[in-house]
Order: C-alpha cells, then structure tokens, then sequence
C-alpha cells in the first residue's frame, strides 16, 4: 500500500490512514514483513560462480575466440606472447638517459631472453626477475623501436623528445660600487663567484625553449620578463650571500630548475685607526698626533673630536686623501684655546668614516683621552716656585761672570810679570773653563725654565698684549745673554786650558775681557728687568683670581637663592671664598715686598684695610651659611660691592704702573743725535784711513781719532745702558751690535799699529753699518712711542675699538688688536652685570634698556672688527680664520641677547672671544717677525707647522710600524683585506 498506492482506488487520505493503522497494527503483533530471498538465492551464485571465471580466463576465452574465428589459420603457440611496457610515459627530455621497463607473459613457455630492436639492431635486455629493463645512455633524437624473443615480436614504439627548457650560453657582468674604484670584471661560463656588498650582477643569458623564466633567491621568486625567445638580460644587486636559481618553463615542462648561481658577499669592512701623541717639551698644552688609517677602498673624512665636561662637542676636519686605503696623518692641537674658562675636563679621540655610499659611511673611532686645564692657583704657585729658582740662577750666574772677569785680570797680570809658570796657567785657565761651562748650564736652565712659564701664562692666562709683549722680549734678552761670538771666543780660550800659549792669550785675553764685561752688564741689568717682569705677571695673575672669587661669588649666591643645595655645601662654599681671599691677600702683601727690593719700585699701595673689610663680610656670610639663615642679599651686596672695588683697585695700579712703556724722549734724542754725530766722524775716518799711507804723519793723527771716537761711543753706551736697566723698552732694542761696537772698537788700535789695512777697514765699516742701525732703531723706538702717547693722551673714548688700519702698519695692527681686547673686556663686564641684576629679579623696562644696550654695543664691536679685518694691512689665513670665528661667536651672542637668553654660556663664549683675539694677534706677531727677520728665532723655539717634522729622526719608532705599507706589493682583494686587518692589529701590539 505504501508503495502502490496508485494501483488502489478511493480517497488518498483515507489510504494513508489504512496503511498507519495496518503498520500500527503489524507493529503491535511484532509481525515483519519478509523478502523472498530464498527464491533469488540460486540464480544469483550461479551469475557470480560465472563472473569470476571469466574474469580469471579472461585471456583464455579471448584468445579461444580469436582461434575459433580464424579456424582456417594454423597458430604456433611460441607466437602467443605479451609484451607489457610498464614505462608510464615514453616522453624524455633532451640528452637525458632513459629506462624501458617490459614484462613479457607467455602461457606456453617461459621467457629467458629479450630483445629490443631500433636503428636496424638488436640489443639484449637485462632480466631482473621478471622484469625486464634497457638503458639508453642518452637520448637526443625520436627512437622508434619494438621488442622480440623468439620468434614474438611486439608492436612498434615511440621514444618521444621533448623540447626542454635550457641554457645555451651565459656571462656575468660584475660591476663593484662607484666608490671603491674597482673596474667591473666579465665572468663567462662561471656560476660560483665573489662580489663585493652593493655590487651589481648584470646577466646575459642565451635560452632555448624557454616561454617563461623566473630567478630565485633564498625563498623569494621573481618573474623575468624575456628579451626575445631565446636571450634575456637583467641586472641583481648583491646585499648577502647565497644561492641564486634559475627557473624556466614551457609547455611541457613547469619551473625546471636551469641553472644554480652561488655568490659570495663581501662586505665592506669598518675602517681602522691607531693614534699616537707626542707632548711639546716646552708647550705642554700643545700635543702632536701621528696616525695611521686603513680601509678596503677609501675614505670620505676624518675628524678631530672634542668636548668640554662633556658638552659643547666640536668638530675639526683633518685634511686626508680620501683614494689612498692605506696612509699616515699628523695633526696638532692646543689645548689653550679654551683658557680662561672655569676647571675643564677636555675629552677628546679621533674618527674615521669610510667612502660607502651604498649602505651609508661607516666609522671607527680611537681611543678617548682627557686633558685637565689647570686652574689660575696652580699656576701662580707654578710661577711662585720658576721665579725663585730663575732669580737664585740669575744671581749665581752674574756672579759667576764677575769672577770670570777677576779671572781673566788676573791670568793678564801674571802674563806681565811673569810670576808664574805655564802649568799654572794653563790650570787659572780650565778654573774659568770650567766657571763658563757653570755659567752656560745656569743661563741654559734660566731660559728654559721661563720659556716653560711664559707657555703655561699665555697659554692659561688672561695676558694683556702689554704683558705679553714685555714677557717676549724678556725672553729674547735671556737668549742673546750668550751669543755665537762670545761662544766662539770661549772655544779658543778652551783650548788654551789644555797647552797654554802666551801668543794665543794675547790674541784674545782683551776680547774675553771685554766679553765678559758686557756679559755681567747684560746679566745685572736682565736681572733687575726681570724681577721688573715677574712683579706685573704677578700682579695680573692676582687680579684674574679676583676676577674668578667674583664669579665664584655670584654662584654661592645662586646656590643660595635656589636652596638647591644642603647648608654644609654652601658653607664649604663660603669658606673656599674666604680662604681665596686669604690668599690674595698673602700673595699680594709677598708681591708689596720683592717689589720694594726693586731700584726703582712700582707704585703698589697697601689694600689691607679693604682685604680686611671684605674678609669680615665674607666671615659673616659663611657663619649665615652653618646656621641655615636666609639669603642676607645686604650682605651680599655689600661683598660685590668691595670685591668691585678690589678689582677697580687692581685695575687702576696695572694701568698705572704697567701700561705704559714710555722711553725718556730728550734723553734718546740727544743720544741719536750723539750716535749719528759718530757714525758720521767714524765713515770719515773710514774714508781717510782708505787713502792715507801709513807712512804718513796723518796716520797717526787718524789713529788718536780713532780712540776719541770710542772713548766717545763708551760714554753714550753707558748712559743707554743705564736708562735700559729700568726700561724694557729700551732694553730690547739694544741688540748685540750696542755692545760688538766697543769690542770692536778696542779692536782698532792692534790694527792701526800693524797696519791691518783690511782688517782695519772692515772693521770701522762694521761699526758705521751698526752705528747707523741702532740710531734707526731708536728713532723707530721713539717715533712709536710718541705716537702712543699722542693717541692715548687725547683723553676721549675712541668709538673705533679696531682702530681700522690706514697703512697695514705693524703699530697700527697692535692698536687695533688691543683696542678690540679691551672693548671686549668691557663687554664682559657689562655681559656679567646684567646677568646678575637678571638674577636678582631685575625686570621691565630697566632690563630691556640694559638688554637693547648689550645688543648695541655687540654690533659696534662687530662692525669695529669688520672694519679692523678690511683695512688695508695684511692678514694670515689663521688671523683671518680666528677673527672669522670670532664674528660667528658674535652673532650667536647677539642672537641670544635679542632672545633674553643670558646664561653662563654667554660668559664662556666671551672668554673664547678674547682667547682668540689673543691666539689672532700671536699670528700675527710671528707672522711680522718672520717677515722682518729682526730676531733669531732657534728651532726649539718654534712651533712645528708641519707636526710630521716633530716625529721624525726616530720620534716614531716604538709608535708604529710602516714600512711595509711603502713596499709596493700588488695583492688581490681578499689578501688585501687580511694584510690591512694585520697593519692595524700591528700596531696595537706594539
């Protein structure tokens, strides 16, 4: 009913209701419905028995059927053989080898022996069990074959050729990056090779059945578009090494693999950098540096770096040839351009960049090192100790001379009267031998000792162009002490202390006395100049370490307003104050006292009253600081207030008493006139003596002549000699010719009475020259000396601090440096008045006044030092680059002025302002006595312009090792990279 329900009539609701109740009905009963299966169960075994007998005699029965079909043909039954070729595909690619696998089934017989036919033979088949298999070695060409055994033979087959995907030919252009100046290099046929890091690897490759081609690096796959069908060209830059693949595909084959690249990356290497430094023996601020760097292909800079206390790092470029991968540098540097500021800790260290332009420069940088300033009490207490020992010296060696003098009276009076015998002469001979050996060890440690101070000054020390000035030429008149002449006098008179001969002391006993005469004169007068010197160094020193106890001041009382520190600290600061101030004191009482032992003292008034007063705020301020009181600001007031007038004080003795180097101007004119008179009678002696015989009556007459004239010389050389004992001016003036001339004037009568025309005539020439000399060196001397004191007399302030030059002259050009010094001076002064009213809450319009005031005067300096640098005079390229610096520093002065920024910093960069006014000016100088060649300036006394020169005759060795980067040898670039690496690690070692 279910299922037929279309065979049954009526109502469809009521069939389906029928057949509910009918399976309820049956499912109550537990009554299931059976299937006739026992009547299907024989016939279907009988159709399964059958199936399975066929499909086991499938061959049989088809076989069976073909010899009933063909009744008529009679079959051997060795021919009833199947060949099965078990190979899936006869498809191969091109020269690859190829394997046929056949299994061959006979129901008649078994088959030992296979053959496989192509070409016109037949090539036996390897059996293994059964199966059987044949190698072709290669296959480049279609093969049509068939198999056989016996008299069996399958039907033909095809080994088909496909068109494979492959590379005919290939070449690789390597192209290194621009910066290592390397030639590109063309590999052909080479698939493993280096390049260097950002080379570029231009392909060409020729293909054949190639449709599309793809490279793979690492797991990265990239298309490449072809060129045309059978060549392809493409560029790959080299960043790491690695396998690079070729992929190609056509319409049998999908991404065969062609060909497999290895490369090597090479990476550039970091450059390398060994640093030695050398100290000046004499400038111990001013160190020599000798370095060696190293790199694979160049270099693009090398610089100088330094910072102060760790802030305001600079940058100085050193001069290199960035093509040379190998090469030595020397630079020099002093550290005295950053005197004057507060304690400095100098970090600084070299660094190397190298020339890649590919992943960026990178550097290498040499050991850091520090250099310490020293601070203006070490330096007094240095000079304290130099100035004893040089005066202790200076005495002994003015002694010394004296009894050389003794000594050689003596040795002529014993020569007279023959009183003694040649061996004891010989031996009063090595006695003063021996106490001018003395003498030249004493003068020796006397001028190197205050070399060593002048450095330490200028270099550390606020110094007044004045101040240096003096301090050059008190050198210069240390070094003239002992000239050549003296010295080649003294090497004869050696010679006498080993075999005495009268002649010989004849020849030079007058000279020697003479000599030494001279030699005591200059000693006894450099020793009072001397001490002259040491009072204003003394002096300037003392009023800087005032200048500093302000500053120091200022801070204790910002520490005070800000409380940002414990009262046990400001009290230490307190008593660092005071206890400076006890020391200025001490000092200048010490510098009231050598000053008093002077022939003609400076006028240094006793300050004790104002120290004391000072002191006593000073002692009130720090108990305020142990009991933790509040800023007292009458107090601090009042301590500003007296240390001002301290340092006003210190001011107006150093312009009083130092300033001025003024010369006694009647007195000079008479005696350049005096000069002039004899240097006039003295060529006309000249004249006569050349056309007089000796003969003659006139002779002798000339000879008498000839002695008033140096009878006359000595009187004017005396009176010179005794202005310069207290006037340094006049001092440095008077050269050796001053005091040659009257040796050379004793030297006449010898010639005279011999007739030595020629020695005689030379000689009288020499004394005219030199006469002549000193009268245009005193002129000089005094011409400038009243053209100083016409233009500081005027009274009014000059509005020109550079003083622009109108000739290039070498006064003009002193002017305009000192002018600008002290306008600069000036500016500080006011710069640290309005930062401390800014401190003390100032505001409004008197801070903007005072702020429009230093911006004001900031542009007349500047435009002063612009008018000073285009005058007309000369300048070198350092003067122009340190006035350069200055104007730079000017304008950020300005700069922060107009933005309200007054700070510290604005302090410091005035310091460096007058620093390098004060270095512009030292060129100068040198420059202008270069150029003159008035001076004799010995090679210890020179800075070396070329710092190679200082580590030269063996100042290298032990440092580092070149000698095998100058040996020519040509390596490849690998061994090349080793060699520079092993150069660098060399000197490390050492």
């Amino acid at each position: 009913m279910a299922f037929l329900t279309d065979s049954i009539s009526g109502d469809e609701e009521l069939k389906k209701a029928a057949f509910v109740q009918k399976y309820q009905l049956l499912k109550e009963k537990k009554i299931c419905v059976d299937f006739p299966l026992k009547s299907f169960l024989r016939p279907l075994s009988v159709l399964v028995i059958l199936s399975g007998i066929l499909f086991l005699n499938g061959g049989n029965f088809s076989r069976l059927y073909r010899d009933m079909a063909d009744y008529k043909v009679v079959n051997n039954p060795r021919l009833n053989v199947d060949f099965l070729l078990l190979n899936e595909t006869l498809d191969t690619e091109y020269g690859k080898a190829f394997q046929l696998r056949l299994k061959v089934e006979s129901p008649f017989f078994s088959v030992e022996n296979v053959f496989v036919c192509y070409g016109g033979g037949e090539f036996l088949m390897t059996r293994k069990d059964s199966i059987f298999t044949y190698d072709f070695d290669m296959v480049n060409n279609d093969i049509r074959f068939y198999f056989r055994t016996g008299d069996a033979v399958s039907k033909d087959y095809l080994i088909r050729v496909l068109p494979t995907p492959e590379v005919i030919g290939y070449k690789v252009t390597v192209i290194p990056p621009s910066y290592t100046g390397l030639k590109a290099e063309v590999l052909k046929d080479v698939v493993d090779f280096r390049a260097l890091y950002g080379s570029v690897l231009r392909f060409h490759i020729d293909l054949s059945n190639v449709d599309t081609l793809f490279l793979q690096v690492e797991d990265k796959v990239s298309h490449l578009p072809l060129k045309s069908a059978d060549a392809i060209d493409f560029s790959q830059r080299v960043t790491t090494s690695g396998e690079y693949v070729l992929l190609g595909s056509n319409s049998d084959f999908v991404r065969k693999n062609l060909m497999n690249f290895n490369v090597s990356c090479i990476p550039d290497l970091y450059p390398g950098i060994q640093v030695s430094e050398l100290q000046d023996s004499l400038n111990t601020s001013l160190y020599y540096f000798y370095g060696v760097i190293t790199d694979d292909y160049g270099f693009s800079d090398l610089r100088f770096n330094y910072s102060l206390n760790g802030q305001n790092h600079t940058i100085v470029p050193v001069r290199i040839n960035n093509n040379i991968t190998t090469q030595e540098f020397y630079f020099e540097f002093n550290f005295a351009e950053f005197a004057g500021t507060d304690k400095v800790q100098i970090q600084y260290f070299f660094e190397v960049f190298d020339n890649d332009n590919v992943s960026g420069p990178k550097s290498t940088r040499s050991d850091a090192k520090n250099y310490s300033l020293p601070d203006l009490n070490t330096i007094f207490d240095f000079n304290s100790e130099t100035n004893a020992t040089v005066n202790t010296a200076m005495s002994e060696a003015e002694k010394l001379a004296k009894e050389i003098v003794a000594g050689v009276k003596d040795l002529q009076k014993k020569m007279l009267d023959n009183s003694v015998d040649n061996w004891e002469k010989q031996q009063l001979s090595k006695d003063i031998v021996e106490k001018k050996e003395k003498l030249d060890k004493l003068l020796t440690e006397v001028k190197e000792q205050n070399k060593k101070k002048a450095v330490l000054n200028n270099n550390f020390t606020k110094q007044d162009s004045v101040l240096q000035m003096k301090q050059q030429k008190i050198q210069e008149l240390l070094d003239k002490i002992m000239d050549d002449e003296m010295k080649k006098l003294m090497e004869e008179f050696s010679k006498l202390s080993e075999e005495f001969s009268k002649e010989k002391f004849r020849n030079i006993d007058e000279k020697m006395k003479l000599g030494f005469d001279q030699l005591s004169e200059e000693l006894d007068r450099n020793i009072e100049l001397l001490k002259r010197y040491q009072i204003e160094e003394q002096h300037s020193m003392l009023s800087q370490q005032l200048e500093n106890l302000k500053q120091q001041q200022n801070k204790f009382e910002d520490a005070a307003d800000e409380r940002s520190v414990s009262p046990d600290s400001l009290k230490e600061l307190a008593q660092d104050i005071e206890k400076k101030l006890e020391d200025i004191k001490d000092n200048y009482n010490q510098l009231k006292e050598e000053n008093n032992q002077l022939s003609q003292p400076f006028e240094l008034k006793s300050l004790d009253e104002k120290f004391d007063a000072l002191s006593k705020d000073l002692q009130q301020q720090e108990k305020n600081a142990a009991e933790n009181k509040k800023k007292d600001d009458k107090l601090s007031k009042e301590i500003q207030k007296k240390m001002e007038e301290l340092s006003e004080e210190m001011e107006e003795q150093q312009q009083q008493n130092f300033m001025q180097m003024s010369l006694p101007q009647k007195d000079i004119e008479l005696i350049i006139q005096n000069i002039l008179l004899i240097s006039f009678a003295q060529e006309d002696l000249l004249y006569q003596f050349r056309n007089v015989s000796s003969l003659s009556p006139r002779y002798n007459e000339l000879g008498r002549l000839q002695d008033m004239k140096k009878l006359e010389y000595k009187i004017v050389k005396d009176s010179l000699s005794a202005i310069a004992k207290t006037n340094l001016m006049l001092a440095s003036v008077l050269n050796d010719k001053f005091y040659d001339i009257e040796t050379k004037f004793a030297l006449l009568p010898n010639y005279i009475q011999n007739n030595k025309r020629n020695e005689l005539l030379a000689e009288q020439q020499y004394i005219v020259s030199y006469l002549n000399d000193i009268a245009l060196v005193l002129s000089e001397a005094l011409q400038k000396d009243k053209s100083e004191k016409g233009e500081s007399g005027g009274g009014g302030k000059s509005n020109n601090p550079g003083g622009k030059q109108q000739k290039g002259g070498k006064g003009d050009k002193e002017e305009g440096y000192g002018n600008l010094k002290k306008f600069q001076n000036g500016l500080k002064r006011q710069m640290e008045d309005l930062l401390s009213k800014m401190k003390n809450g100032e505001k409004g319009k008197p801070l903007q006044q005072g702020i429009s005031k230093m911006i004001r005067e900031n542009e007349l300096f500047r435009q002063s030092l612009n008018e000073f640098m285009s005058g007309e005079g000369s300048f070198s390229e350092e003067e122009r680059r340190l006035l350069n610096e200055v104007n730079k520093l000017l304008e950020d002065n300005i700069r922060d002025i107009a933005n309200y920024s007054v700070t510290n910093n604005l302090i410091q960069r005035n310091n460096l302002i007058y620093n390098k006014l004060l270095m512009s000016e030292k060129a100068s100088k040198e420059r202008e006595e270069y150029e003159d060649k008035r001076t004799s300036v010995t090679a210890e006394d020179m800075k070396f312009k070329r710092p190679e020169l200082y580590f030269k005759n063996g100042k290298k060795q032990g440092l580092m090792r070149t000698d095998l980067q100058k040996s020519g040898m040509k390596l490849n670039l690998y061994f090349k990279n080793l060699f520079n690496n092993y150069y660098i690690k060399l000197g490390d070692d050492e």
